[in-house]
């Protein structure tokens, strides 16, 4: 109970053995091994190399609510480090004023459906991000803030992609480690400094590979629709 909440490396109890009803280390009936990796001890007794290996992943006992906050408190505190200083720096490259003039145009001509530079119809990107960036000069008005909060934003949810998938992979603790790394990346926090919309397209690339891995792993198939 003194350990709640903090992260142990300890093996997890040894398996009951179908056959015999005793304690095993680690062993699975060959009925099992049908369904995953396994390979033979000297015995001849089936081994599952997928207990054997998961059996040393970092674990955590928290409750729902508390991985939760554990993320939300990491997500706001890297919003906030790349969001510093963000209306201090003028939009410089010429991607993110040509992306910020084609928002304000939007709202200029009342034309969301066809984005517009100069005049002339724009459809070398998707309109989403020109929709987002817009609705933030829209409530914020235009500013090199508003323009910047998008993919700030983007960079937070392509965290909190990366935790889903590594904790549907591992576990909650190396979700947290993945998202930590991750946000400690120099190109992590420069796309999400800069008007562009890179940090969008990894972060629905990582919520589709979350949404497969959940729907294999439980059988819905609606989650194969994400």
């Amino acid at each position: 109970a003194a350990g709640a909440g903090r992260s142990v490396f300890r093996p997890r109890p040894a398996a009951r053995s179908l056959n015999t009803g005793t304690q095993t280390s680690a062993t699975v009936s060959s009925r099992s091994c049908r369904d995953v990796p396994c390979v033979k001890q000297g015995d001849g007794s089936p081994v599952n190399t997928t207990t054997a290996e998961s059996a040393y992943l970092p674990t955590v006992a928290d409750s729902p609510r508390t991985r939760a906050l554990q993320v939300a408190f990491l997500l706001i505190l890297v919003l906030s480090a790349i969001l510093a200083g963000s209306s201090s720096v003028a939009l410089t490259d010429p991607e993110e004023g040509r992306y910020a003039l084609v928002s304000k145009t939007m709202i200029d001509r009342g034309d969301y459906l066809v984005p517009h530079v100069y005049d002339q119809p724009y459809f070398n990107k998707p309109p989403l991000y020109f929709w987002l960036t817009a609705l933030s000069f829209k409530v914020l008005g235009p500013s090199t803030f508003s323009a910047r909060l998008v993919p700030a934003l983007g960079a937070v949810l392509l965290l909190l992609a990366t935790y889903l998938l590594a904790a549907a992979l591992a576990n909650h603790l190396v979700g947290l480690y993945s998202l930590i790394v991750l946000s400690t990346s120099v190109f992590m926090v420069g796309f999400g400094k800069f008007v562009r919309m890179d940090t969008y397209l990894v972060a629905f690339m990582t919520f589709s590979l979350w949404a497969f891995l959940r729907g294999y792993q439980s059988g819905r198939r609606g989650w194969y629709v994400l």
